[in-house]
């Protein structure tokens, strides 16, 4: 869990790229009336979804998907699999 003094990047769509990167958490985490999770984060207007955030410097791992012909695990951002085929 993120505490108040981390180093942080801010992803204003959850999952996606980085919008904001090396940001300070300025507050520990809360929770809402609603029950989100929530911290104050220097350079971001009002208190943010703890999972809009990573920890700063992290590497995500790179979606795979599978080759319908031949099995073969690929990025998922790749037309073409190992073997050639056209994915």
């Amino acid at each position: 869990m993120f505490k108040k003094g981390d180093t942080v990047d801010y992803h204003s769509i959850i999952g996606g790229p980085i919008t904001k990167a090396g940001l300070t958490i300025i507050s520990n985490p809360f929770q809402t009336p609603s029950g989100d999770m929530v911290v104050f984060v220097g350079g971001v207007s009002g208190y943010v979804d703890v999972e809009a955030l990573t920890y700063a410097n992290c590497t995500r791992p790179t979606p795979k998907k599978s080759c319908p012909f031949c099995g073969d695990t690929m990025d998922i951002d790749d037309s073409e699999c190992p073997r050639g085929h056209q994915c």
